[in-house]
């Protein structure tokens, strides 16, 4: 089925002028035939050169966006000619823009509506995988199912990775096939493949599966207590059993006890033993333990919390708890809770206190790897000052990160990286009255864990070659550094995608410096390319960077590293996230830079 679209198109050139030593050099005159043609049918650009101009030819290039609201390129014309034309056929439906330049000049635009666009859908791929891990040396086969698109395909490229026990991303061979493809499965931790595939609309779909490396078995610890009711200055005692993963295995149990004299975390007295530990409350409050577990390959896992509570001699503490049943905050009440010690139930006197009444939003469940997570909070009833304690937990790893506030509201971010799949978070308030006061909520009570989206595929690398030296800078713009200087017009490049700003199309490539990669951008009038380029986005991000960074010339450890790190609390401006680096601008030694840093 046909759908058509109409527009009212309005014809609208930008010409920017730029100054030369000798003369300037512009476009007189750029007009089409037709504004408005259907899909099959073609177009011719006419165009006329000042005759002042020193460079007498034109480039035309025509990118835009499909009726499904994707974004393509296609198509770079450079014609010798100061006065001519130019016929095209567009091969995909939706708004195009014709830009063309002379020399240093331009660009100019002209609008195209190409209607009649064939109803293909979204172009996307699943990938599968035969086993979900293996052991060095076995095979595991991915497998991608493509649907929708313009068939035929292009055969699917397949990029795996493993990561070693240092943490480290090492790359491990890329196969181009229309089979599923097979790799022996090297040493490392875990290990991932990225699947990517072109239609014969230029379209790209991607998709990415991840597999476990070493024992088929999974890690594993079972943990639990002596007693879930204990006496102030008396032991309990934590034990624990490992399976699964790859011996030997290192451990560390981490006690909590939330103190009822001053609703703050404290430790008591700690004693390790051989898969057991025995912690002594030094007084009344609520306490937790649980246990990490390190494999000889490195993986980890955590433990499940177990809860316990520290009481007095006489066996009571008073605390107000959610009412069970009730999932809908904000609806709090104060009631006892009746915890068991050995089988045996202790009640805990319920008393009356103004219920704390609690209002907790996300920015999102649903963010895509490179999003940040906000949670923002606001506290009511109880007795002031609140103290809050934020736990996010990644299934399968525990808690991955904390924050700590006081006061009536609070906010905590997370940023989100790919593979982490669901999310979820632990939310303590203690309240001042008494100092014995809290309330513990989490993102499941309010409907609120967070899945994260599967990894962006990587930017595709186009064929490309240089007509002139290329002047490089570290961003779009003269506002960027320029470390790398000028290159011999002989360098060979790979084009990664092409960005506008105030009208000057630059493409980022990609080059070779003494055996290192290195990713930079340059004006598009420097590069002759043909097929369809990807346009990149200049939406941003904005977050403080937690913690110093080495910055590196591309989305991974292999590229070249920049000279300077970036300190701890620098603004940065992040575009997106490519192979777990964040694509990011931010300011050093008062000049603007676009690198790469490992997402935190």
């Amino acid at each position: 089925m046909l759908i058509k679209k109409k527009h009212f198109l309005w014809i609208w050139a930008l010409v920017l002028l730029f100054v030369l030593p000798a003369h300037a050099q512009t476009i007189e005159d750029a007009w089409m035939d037709r504004e408005v043609i259907t899909l099959g049918e073609s177009v011719t650009v006419y165009w006329v050169i000042d005759p002042a101009s020193e460079d007498q030819s034109i480039g035309l290039y025509s990118d835009g966006r499909e009726d499904n609201g994707r974004p393509f390129s296609e198509e770079v014309i450079i014609d010798t000619q100061p006065a001519g034309q130019h016929t095209f056929t567009p091969t995909l439906g939706g708004r195009y823009h014709i830009r063309g330049w002379v020399g240093d000049t331009g660009p100019v635009y002209l609008p195209l509506q190409v209607e009649g666009a064939p109803d293909e859908g979204y172009f996307t791929s699943m990938l599968t995988l035969d086993k979900a891990s293996a052991q060095v040396g076995e095979t595991i086969t991915a497998t991608a199912t493509l649907s929708q698109g313009r068939p035929p395909y292009d055969p699917t490229t397949y990029t795996w990775y493993v990561q070693d026990a240092a943490g480290n991303e090492q790359f491990v061979q890329q196969y181009a096939t229309e089979t599923p493809c097979t790799l022996a499965v090297p040493e490392g931790i875990q290990g991932w493949v990225k699947a990517e595939t072109r239609d014969a609309a230029g379209r790209m779909a991607f998709s990415v599966a991840y597999f476990g490396i070493g024992s088929g078995e999974p890690l594993s610890v079972q943990l639990s207590v002596d007693k879930y009711l204990v006496q102030e200055q008396q032991p309990i005692t934590a034990t624990w059993s490992i399976s699964g993963g790859d011996a030997p295995y290192t451990y560390e149990p981490m006690w909590n006890l939330v103190a009822s004299s001053d609703g703050l975390y404290m430790y008591g007295d700690v004693e390790y033993g051989d898969m057991q530990s025995t912690f002594k409350p030094e007084e009344t409050g609520y306490g937790s333990v649980y246990v990490n577990v390190t494999d000889a390959r490195g993986r980890q896992i955590t433990s499940p919390t177990i809860e316990f509570l520290s009481v007095n001699e006489q066996g009571q503490l008073y605390l107000p708890v959610l009412t069970p049943g009730v999932l809908t905050p904000p609806h709090w009440v104060n009631q006892g809770h009746t915890p068991q010690a050995n089988g045996q139930p202790h009640l805990l006197e319920a008393y009356g206190k103004q219920p704390i009444q609690l209002n907790l939003t996300l920015n999102t469940t649903t963010p895509q790897p490179g999003e940040i997570v906000h949670a923002d909070w606001s506290i009511t009833g109880g007795q002031p000052p609140y103290q809050c304690l934020l736990y996010w937990n990644q299934e399968g790893e525990g808690t991955i990160a904390e924050a700590f506030t006081s006061g009536t509201t609070g906010s905590a971010e997370l940023a989100v990286q790919p593979g982490m799949g669901t999310i979820t978070f632990e939310l303590l308030i203690i309240d001042g009255q008494d100092g014995e006061d809290y309330f513990r909520t989490t993102s499941a009570e309010w409907g609120l864990d967070i899945t994260v989206g599967a990894a962006p595929a990587p930017a595709a690398l186009l064929p490309a070659t240089l007509n002139q030296r290329m002047a490089t800078r570290s961003g779009p713009g003269t506002k960027y550094t320029e470390e790398l200087g000028t290159l011999p017009k002989d360098t060979p490049i790979v084009l990664v995608e092409t960005v506008t700003t105030r009208g000057t199309p630059w493409g980022l490539v990609e080059f070779t410096i003494r055996g290192l990669p290195y990713r930079a951008y340059t004006g598009m009038k420097r590069i002759d390319t043909q097929g369809p380029v990807p346009e990149g986005s200049e939406e941003y991000t904005t977050i403080s960077l937690p913690a110093a960074s080495p910055a590196y010339y591309g989305p991974g450890y292999q590229y070249a590293q920049r000279k300077n790190s970036v300190p701890a609390g620098t603004t940065l401006n992040i575009l997106r996230t490519e192979n777990g680096f964040w694509q990011c601008d931010y300011q050093q030694g008062g000049s603007w830079v676009r690198a790469y840093i490992p997402v935190q």
